[in-house]
Parts: structure tokens; C-alpha cells; sequence
């Protein structure tokens, strides 16, 4: 595996690590915020690049392909919350 996304930040394998190489919009618009959200959540010591990237948020677009994919939401953590807004 050479990468992980989750719903806050996508992490990139570097030699044996996985360091924080960009920020989701889920994590908020401050930096040190975003990190130290995302360090609460995980379950080892989180290295950031030193030229973490900002991701844009999804266009409507990109969602509707995604949704084409995933008609019975099953990929969403809790599906009720999300349903009425789709």
C-alpha cells in the first residue's frame, strides 16, 4: 500500500512511514487545526510534508459519478445522516 485517504487527510508512503501530503476539506481551513485533529484521530505519531497541498472539495459533478458507484451508500459511515442530503 502507498497511500491512504481518509475523510480528513491523504497520507503517502515515504521509505517506511506514511506522512501527511495533503488536506481534505473535512479538516477545516487551519493548518495546525487540521493536524492536530488528525493526529487525535490516529493511532501512531503523524508526520506532515513540508509542502502539505489544500484538496479542493468535490465538485457536484464529481459526486454524482461518485454516486453512480455507490447507489445504496453503502461507502458512507453513517448512511442516514447522508441520505437526505443526496
Amino acid at each position: 500500500m502507498s497511500t491512504i485517504v481518509s475523510d480528513l487527510c491523504i497520507l503517502e508512503r515515504q521509505d517506511t512511514r506514511f506522512v501527511v501530503t495533503a488536506l481534505l476539506p473535512a479538516a477545516g481551513d487551519d493548518v495546525e487545526a487540521a493536524i492536530a485533529l488528525i493526529r487525535s484521530r490516529t493511532g501512531w505519531p503523524v508526520e506532515v510534508a513540508g509542502d502539505v497541498a489544500w484538496e479542493a472539495p468535490a465538485t457536484e459533478e464529481e459526486l454524482e459519478l461518485l454516486r453512480v458507484y455507490n447507489p445504496d451508500l453503502l461507502y458512507l459511515r453513517d448512511r442516514r445522516a447522508f441520505r437526505d442530503c443526496l
